[in-house]
């Protein structure tokens, strides 16, 4: 039996998400516009709390204070600088999107979360020369690219078999048969819902199938791409699967040319997750 989670259904749990993806849709449309001022910054952070939290704890981290604590996200906003509140921003927008997904898929949130954050950072460092997307597009792209898993398993009690989320062109389909939807859709929808551009949703929407992607098909392969990126490294490191093997050995060849990207990616990831790290 087919599940219709439509977006009309969708759209009732998507309000339930907070205002924290608003203010990444707002701080995006803020790094736009090089006139933007810092008080409208801190003005769109403290709409959210978790945001607001977020800020304050990555400026007091160990790796960006100064010996006196921020207390003001004013404060902070000076301290970081805005491109990497920015990056705060998007990541805090979606860990309020994140339930379990064990209900639905056989891949826990921590692993998606993970992989959400290599394939951003992938995003970032892969070249682009097409005047489709901003640059400060590219990792809001990669971090947002899977939250359609979160959405349709936060939407549906869906008994039966979890369905596996390793390849993900076999998963749409699964998606499709059960809910009548698919991740990449019910993400881009989503997206769209909450103020983010075409440039944003329609890259998410055709992430596995980037030729119609129309003016954003360059984007959409670039995301395709960091994607196997990301599947490559998180393999390497885990012990799993992640993409097929010929795939990661060529991809985490350290003589290849893909090397360089590799190897900043990691380092990427390891700063950006620092302030999140329990020590």
């Amino acid at each position: 039996m087919v599940t219709t989670l439509k977006f009309e259904k969708l759209k009732l749990r998507i309000e339930d998400l907070g205002s924290a993806p608003r203010v990444a849709a707002r701080l995006l449309q803020l790094s736009r516009d090089p006139s933007h001022s810092t008080d409208e910054v801190v003005a769109a952070i403290e709409i959210d709390p978790a945001t607001s939290v977020r800020v304050l704890t990555a400026c007091n981290s160990v790796m960006n204070n100064r010996g006196e604590v921020a207390t003001s996200v004013n404060e902070a906003v000076h301290r970081l600088g805005f491109n990497e509140v920015n990056r705060i921003a998007m990541l805090t927008a979606m860990r309020t999107s994140l339930g379990h997904t064990e209900n639905v898929y056989s891949e826990d949130q921590n692993g998606i979360w993970e992989r959400s954050i290599l394939t951003a950072c992938a995003m970032e460092e892969l070249p682009s020369d097409e005047q489709d997307t901003a640059q400060s597009d590219n990792y809001t792209i990669g971090l947002l690219h899977s939250i359609g898993l979160f959405l349709i398993a936060h939407s549906t009690t869906s008994g039966g078999a979890r369905l596996d989320a390793e390849n993900e062109s076999v998963l749409v389909e699964m998606e499709l048969q059960r809910f009548g939807t698919s991740f990449p859709e019910a993400g881009a929808d989503a997206l769209e819902f909450w103020g983010f551009p075409k440039s944003i949703t329609e890259p998410v929407r055709h992430q596995l199938d980037p030729d119609s992607a129309g003016e954003y098909a360059g984007s959409a392969h670039r995301l395709n791409l960091a994607m196997s990126i990301a599947r490559a490294i998180q393999g390497s490191t885990n012990g799993l699967k992640g993409t097929t093997s010929f795939l990661q050995d060529v991809l985490l060849d350290p003589t290849g040319p893909m090397a360089p990207v590799i190897a900043r990616v990691r380092t990427r990831v390891d700063i950006l997750m620092a302030p999140y790290v329990k020590r």
